[in-house]
């Protein structure tokens, strides 16, 4: 009997943890040693991982003109971006933070948005983009 009660108590902490992490980022901005390649795509080809997430975050495919777009102007897209995942997941956040984040923190920021989307199922490849 005593078995159960304590299986019961582990679960409703588990479920605890659970709605902890509801509303925010699967990982904090600067989490770079999470995922090095995610950093390094972000920072070295930043347009082209900043396409990738944003043909994601909009149900589209990735194609020339989408990567064109982000380098007309990189900061903008990544702002649009980053609220569109936000609402997508319920992570809580203000257009303030996310115009910080865009602007400042452009690299890190598209790394985090990356990370997000792969923990949610996305995979994200150099070329192409698969669910």
């Amino acid at each position: 009997m005593m078995d159960e009660d304590s299986d019961w108590v582990d679960d409703e902490n588990e479920s605890n943890v659970e709605d902890e992490n509801e509303g925010k980022w699967g990982s904090g901005l600067f989490d770079v040693s999470i995922d090095y390649s995610t950093y390094y795509s972000s920072l070295f080809c930043f347009p082209c991982q900043l396409a990738k997430i944003k043909a994601i975050s909009d149900d589209k495919n990735c194609n020339c003109l989408t990567v064109l777009k982000t380098f007309s102007c990189p900061c903008y897209y990544s702002l649009v971006t980053r609220k569109k995942i936000r609402k997508r997941y319920g992570i809580s956040g203000s257009k303030r933070s996310d115009y910080i984040h865009s602007m400042l923190f452009c690299c890190c920021a598209v790394a985090q948005e990356t990370r997000e989307l792969k923990m949610h199922g996305f995979e994200i490849a150099p070329l192409f983009m698969t669910r």
